[in-house]
């Protein structure tokens, strides 16, 4: 997770299997496994995140609570990505861009309270640069929201 520019990217490896040679920050919740005395030790997922970016703030959770991140690059799973929501709908638009700004605020911390303005940025800079004009409002809901710590909806009025 860029903490700079309020970016995620999956951990991904060679054809060889061999991980990734810095730790971690995340593990996708479509493929976490973790220990009963994880949950027991920092709760379930927060339901400030209806849907995204749920499993980094779990995962940092986690981690700043001593366990570690780990993978199994030799294990295999099949995951329908889309499959919960279609690929830039309105309601995946909205909660991308509401629960990302959530985490950025909740993490991005000190000399980077700058990543939630720039995650900002970045997203309306992107909904015009590929003319997705009908998503700009949905975006805006999304952040007002996510400033104003609401609670999540399924989808805004």
């Amino acid at each position: 997770i860029n903490h700079y520019l309020g970016a995620s990217r999956f951990a991904r490896y060679k054809a060889n299997g061999h991980a990734p040679r810095r730790p971690l920050d995340y593990i996708n919740g479509a493929s976490l496994l973790a220990r009963s005395a994880v949950i027991k030790d920092i709760g379930l997922f927060d339901q400030k995140f209806f849907i995204y970016w749920e499993d980094a703030d779990w995962s940092y959770k986690a981690k700043g609570a001593g366990w570690k991140i780990a993978w199994a690059p030799q294990a295999k799973l099949w995951h329908k990505e889309g499959a919960t929501m279609r690929h830039r709908s309105s309601i995946s638009e909205y909660h991308h861009a509401r629960s990302g700004l959530i985490f950025f605020l909740r993490y991005c911390t000190s000399y980077r309270f700058l990543t939630p303005w720039i995650f900002i940025a970045l997203k309306t800079g992107s909904r015009l640069f590929h003319g997705h004009f009908a998503h700009l409002k949905l975006t805006a809901k999304a952040f007002i929201s996510a400033l104003l710590g609401q609670p999540a909806t399924e989808m805004p009025e």
